[in-house]
């Protein structure tokens, strides 16, 4: 139980940053961030989308193409054409 409630706040806390850079007009700079994740390895770009699909359920006006878009194309959208 202690996992997701940290989980949780861990969620809480991302998406609050995410909506601080989107307000402030810093989208880009989130998305830096996001894009070095991505291309850190298999493992951690496996656990950021995992992440970023977690926080889009309980915030989905985050949903925002400028925070995950990555290489031309929504980070969303790729990881749904590889788990087809």
């Amino acid at each position: 139980m202690a996992e997701r409630a940290k989980a949780a706040k861990d969620l809480l806390q991302a998406a609050g940053l995410a909506d601080y850079f989107v307000k402030s007009g810093q989208a880009r700079v989130f998305n830096s961030a996001w894009r070095d994740a991505l291309g850190r390895g298999t493992g951690w770009r496996r656990q950021s989308l995992q992440g970023m699909k977690a926080l889009l359920r309980i915030v989905p006006e985050l949903d925002v193409p400028a925070l995950w878009i990555q290489e031309g194309r929504r980070a969303r959208d790729q990881s749904q054409t590889r788990a087809a």
